[in-house]
């Protein structure tokens, strides 16, 4: 910087992509080394990712099956998932009827679910702050949500599940589903 100078300009290299990964700020900040004044010297640039992730669909947001069947959401894109990515899902209380506990799963899908043992006496996955991951690998169109439940042959009536899922474009994505005895 020369005598007398009060601003320099100082080029910010980044790479650019076609994935979308978000924006981003490349800070900048500039030390006086000796015998300089200095006001601001924090700076920094944002930089907008101009490419979106593959909007998504589901065939139905609410699904019925029994204990033999389970529960099935399909996901769809409308372009292939650019990248290998995780969508997570929020167990929520369901609005009506009677959620699902930790006595309507084997212990492996609890502990997948919550990682945590399986309580007693029983918890819904709501109540003990359970999420699903699902793995969306990348070049794929669509992702299926399985929940899979025993069947204990008690009879229980209806068991609700509710699910929020918040997807990578900012969407908000309500999935909810009943399972009957038989």
């Amino acid at each position: 910087m020369t005598p007398g100078a009060t601003r320099f300009d100082i080029p910010v290299t980044f790479d650019g992509d076609d994935v979308p990964f978000g924006d981003r700020f490349i800070g900048v900040s500039v030390v006086a080394e000796s015998n300089v004044v200095t006001g601001a010297y924090l700076g920094g640039l944002f930089v907008i990712d101009d490419e979106r992730w593959p909007t998504v669909t589901v065939d139905a947001a609410h699904v019925t099956g029994t204990e033999a069947t389970g529960l099935r959401w399909t996901l769809h894109f409308d372009s292939p998932m650019p990248v290998d990515q995780q969508l997570y899902l929020s167990f929520m209380t369901p609005a009506h009827g009677r959620e699902i506990d930790s006595d309507d799963v084997d212990d492996d899908t609890w502990a997948q679910w919550t990682y945590s043992e399986r309580p007693t006496p029983a918890q819904t996955p709501s109540d003990s702050f359970g999420a699903i991951f699902v793995e969306v690998p990348a070049g794929a169109t669509s992702a299926t949500i399985d929940i899979g439940v025993l069947s204990d042959g008690v009879a229980e009536g209806d068991e609700h599940v509710a699910l929020l899922m918040y997807y990578l474009d900012g969407t908000m994505l309500s999935l909810s589903g009943v399972i009957s005895d038989s």
